[in-house]
């Protein structure tokens, strides 16, 4: 035995090493599986919904704006904005955590069972019933789309795909299963809190439509006078509370976005209008004035007329 250790010991080493690591690797072969399906889901969710998800925050931080700048109208929408964005974290962890159940295990994974089938479907149901009376009746065609997509009991869509998540299809058609549930909770949160968004617009002088004025340096002239105006567009808004008007520093009301002045001057002369409009960021809080003074001719009556 020595004798035959000592001739072919070199071809022993080789044949050990080899089979360890041949063992290693058909030991470790799910483990190295799962990882790289692990980082190829991580890629995927990266790039199949990571639109979606900017636009989610997107909605989000604009409503957050809004309801900063407007609490009064904005705060009902902005809580339950807060309320979709835990609804939809809540069954997005869901999910996470059935990948990690089924991927941390070093187990390569072909189908859900079916307990993790019904809690998947419990949850679906349960964001669906959550979400759609949150949308409220101004958009109709949402909720019925969201329940088609969520509601483990819709015909008339196959999302979320519950058969095919319960077949052996194989581990890479398993992860792809479950990336399209991720996929259709974020989809549908950006639905939902794209209406709300909806409910925060028009607001104050950002939103509108714009509106020549003519600006006159004299409101009377003479025959053969020159008339020196200025023209030019500005934004009007029905909506007005972040402005505010002064004539001679005194307030002027504001009613469907225009301050009306009237006064009665009871001697001829020209009178100077010094006019201040103070508009609010609703965002900042910022108050930026502008100014301009305006003139008005008042002139001697005509003799023979009253």
């Amino acid at each position: 035995m020595a004798a035959f250790f000592k001739k072919y010991r070199r071809d022993v080493v080789y044949m050990v090493v080899i089979l360890g690591l041949v063992g290693w690797i058909a030991i470790d072969y799910p483990g190295k599986l799962n990882r790289a399906l692990i980082e190829e889901f991580a890629e995927s969710s990266r790039v199949g919904f990571g639109h979606v998800e900017r636009l989610f925050n997107y909605y989000y931080d604009k409503i957050q704006k809004e309801a900063d700048a407007f609490p009064e109208k904005n705060d009902a929408v902005w809580a339950r904005t807060r309320q979709i964005r835990k609804l939809i974290e809540k069954a997005e962890e869901t999910v996470r955590d059935v990948i990690k159940a089924r991927y941390a295990e070093g187990r390569i994974v072909h189908k859900l069972s079916s307990n993790e089938i019904d809690t998947l479907k419990r949850e679906f149901s349960v964001l669906a019933d959550a979400l759609v009376p949150l949308l409220g009746d101004d958009a109709p065609q949402w909720p019925q789309w969201i329940k088609q997509t969520l509601h483990s009991d819709s015909v008339a869509y196959a999302r979320p795909n519950w058969a095919a998540l319960s077949s052996d299809l194989g581990p890479k058609q398993a992860a792809v299963g479950l990336l399209n549930l991720a996929h259709s909770i974020r989809t549908a949160g950006v639905i939902a809190i794209g209406t709300c968004y909806q409910e925060t617009q028009p607001q104050g002088i950002i939103e509108g439509f714009w509106m020549p004025v003519m600006s006159a340096e004299r409101s009377v002239l003479r025959p053969g006078e020159l008339f020196d105006a200025d023209f030019f567009l500005t934004e009007y808004s029905t909506r007005t509370e972040n402005l505010a008007v002064f004539v001679n520093d005194k307030p002027v009301a504001i009613k469907d976005g225009l301050a009306n002045y009237r006064h009665r001057f009871d001697k001829p002369g020209v009178y100077k209008l010094d006019v201040r409009i103070d508009l609010k960021n609703p965002y900042t809080k910022q108050v930026k004035p502008f100014s301009k003074i305006f003139e008005v001719l008042v002139v001697e009556p005509c003799p023979g007329r009253e």
